[in-house]
């Protein structure tokens, strides 16, 4: 009977998953099992902390979009990262902040201490979407003067954007099929004549924005995770880079935006590397 447990499980396991509620499920189960709680999550009385399968995120039944990461697994964004990121930006209070695949909603509790017009998080998972309120309500109640963050439970394909001066951020949410169809819109609104800041934390297919005549590099860096946050991710470190449209406005002679960004493990993890 014991060796028919672990078949058992993954029956039951993927029974569940097949289902909204059976994800709901899952899902609340695997975050009270979550032991290690992050630094943000005990400073700002959120809950961020914790790994979400692929597969308990995307809601499509066509289970080859689990097997080819189209949605990939739920971490949260490296702090330190986000703020660096947002540090390097121009006077933000004329620009509107969208999170592409926010999760539970960390780098827009971030992107709230800086003075952005408006705050969007776009969340396919309607589990992780629910958290990401409830977290950005907290901080709201604790921060009443901070900008309020709008949390839309959308695919990122079909998001629709502000017709304004956007800053645009991703954590290496979904694959390179959702990747570049979404790039390609942004694109276009730039090309419309909007400015827009395109900040990529761990830049896998980077190449995506980095071909595009529209953007220009504007920062990159390879920013240390604090010592005590090192448990909650997978590296020491995480790589962002950040790219801005309207290329007259750019200064080509900044120092940081001379380095390459290398794929070190394939299809998870970019760096980037300075000359």
């Amino acid at each position: 009977m014991s060796e028919l447990l672990p078949s058992l499980k993954r029956f039951a396991y993927t029974c569940l998953s097949a289902t909204a509620l059976g994800r709901t499920l899952l899902i609340r189960r695997l975050l009270r099992r979550n032991e290690l709680v992050h630094p943000f999550d005990e400073e700002f009385g959120v809950q961020t902390s914790g790994f979400v399968e692929n597969d308990l995120i995307e809601r499509s039944l066509d289970r080859s979009r689990v097997r080819d990461f189209v949605t990939h697994h739920y971490v949260g964004c490296s702090p330190n990262c986000v703020r660096r990121a947002i540090e390097a930006l121009p006077d933000t209070t004329d620009y509107a902040f969208y999170d592409l695949g926010c999760g539970m909603g960390r780098a827009l509790i971030i992107a709230s201490e800086f003075p952005f017009r408006h705050l969007v998080g776009i969340e396919l998972s309607r589990d992780l979407c629910a958290i990401a309120r409830k977290n950005l309500a907290e901080t709201a109640r604790r921060y009443p003067e901070r900008t309020r963050a709008t949390v839309l439970n959308e695919d990122a394909l079909t998001a629709r954007f502000e017709q304004a001066r956007l800053v645009v951020f991703f954590y290496h949410s979904f694959g390179l099929s959702v990747l570049a169809p979404v790039v390609d819109r942004i694109e276009a609104l730039a090309r419309g004549g909007l400015d827009i800041f395109v900040i990529f934390e761990n830049p896998v297919h980077a190449d995506v924005i980095e071909r595009s005549s529209v953007f220009s590099r504007w920062y990159g860096a390879k920013v240390p995770c604090e010592p005590a946050e090192r448990l909650h991710h997978f590296d020491e470190d995480e790589s962002v880079v950040v790219w801005r449209s309207s290329p007259d406005r750019i200064d080509l002679g900044r120092a940081d935006t001379d380095f390459d960004i290398e794929m070190t493990k394939p299809g998870w993890r970019a760096e980037v590397i300075f000359r």
